[in-house]
């Protein structure tokens, strides 16, 4: 009884670890979109307003 009980607590551990690799991978990347998108916004307008700019002129 205890080695099959020692074997799922292993085996529930193992899955975990991978969990919380999925979870981070998710975490990590969504943080990385999200900082893609603040620089380009933060580059992307005054780039827009410079070409607007020299548009119109």
């Amino acid at each position: 009884m205890e080695s099959w009980e020692e074997v799922e607590l292993k085996t529930l551990t193992e899955k975990e670890k991978r969990y919380t690799r999925f979870s981070w991978l998710i975490i990590w990347a969504t943080l990385g979109i999200l900082g893609l998108v603040v620089l380009m916004i933060f580059v992307g307008i005054p780039l827009m307003l410079v070409m607007m700019a020299f548009v119109s002129r």
